[in-house]
């Protein structure tokens, strides 16, 4: 309780500890909980693998979290229920987050839209967030069958199983051009060090790692992204750094 308390976590008073802002944070049944995405970042699934650092780099595999389970993240997710539905709810939890802060200070990069796809959001937080926020928008929510199949749609939204990596390599083709309002949006880590947000900073590079050792992947730094968007064709985009660790960033064919 004091590393606690001495983290910002609790106060400590003469009759015992109290709850702050962040500590509410992790309560169950806050409208912004991160309980679950707290319970998955310390499943042993996800810890385990930095154990295994050293027996990684003996072996051919080309990610850690594979040397401990013989599979990838993503194979260990189907399979394993349990955790799948923690990771689910950890998501929906990350989705909650998102949508507080993008309402509040992206909420124009919305404004002027008719239709949107919005690709992997689960259970479509973001999605009916936004079809509530803008009534004159028609929004489609992509994502796999499993994970919609049960999901009720509206006059607004629909919801459709399918492959986010197909439609993403494809959605340079499917926008509308610039000059009609045609935009990818893209919420996402930009590695990005201000001074004055270095703890946000920190909270990226740990992401980062995560990123690598369960997922074989990282995180992009702001040059890598404008690599990206320059390899798809797109003529600019614009990052808005509003999102916590994440950012907002629109992309323009």
């Amino acid at each position: 309780m004091r590393v606690l308390v001495h983290s910002g976590f609790f106060v400590e008073l003469e009759e015992g500890y109290v709850l702050i802002l962040a500590s509410r944070l992790l309560l169950k049944y806050e409208s912004l909980s991160v309980r679950a995405y707290a319970l998955m970042t310390f499943h042993l699934a996800m810890v385990k693998p930095w154990s295994f650092m050293s027996n990684w780099f003996q072996n051919d595999d080309n990610v850690p979290f594979y040397t401990i389970e013989l599979k990838n993240f993503w194979e260990y997710n189907a399979k394993e229920t349990s955790f799948s539905d923690l990771f689910n709810a950890a998501m929906a939890n990350d989705s909650k987050f998102i949508v507080y802060l993008m309402m509040k200070e992206c909420k124009a990069a919305f404004e002027g839209l008719s239709s949107l796809v919005d690709v992997g959001d689960g259970t479509g937080i973001v999605a009916w967030a936004i079809v509530e926020s803008f009534p004159n928008m028609k929004c489609t929510m992509l994502d796999l069958p499993r994970l919609v199949a049960n999901c009720q749609g509206s006059e607004k939204l629909d919801f459709v199983g399918g492959s986010m990596f197909e439609i993403l390599k494809k959605c340079k083709e499917a926008i509308a051009s610039k000059e009609n309002g045609g935009k990818v949006i893209v919420i996402d880590v930009v590695l990005d060090n201000q001074k004055e947000d270095d703890g946000f900073f920190l909270a990226q590079l740990f992401l980062d790692t995560t990123m690598f050792v369960v997922l074989a992947c990282k995180e992009r730094a702001r040059k890598e992204w404008a690599q990206l968007f320059y390899e798809a064709s797109f003529s600019h985009h614009k990052i808005t750094r509003a999102l916590g660790i994440k950012s907002l960033i629109e992309a323009y064919p």
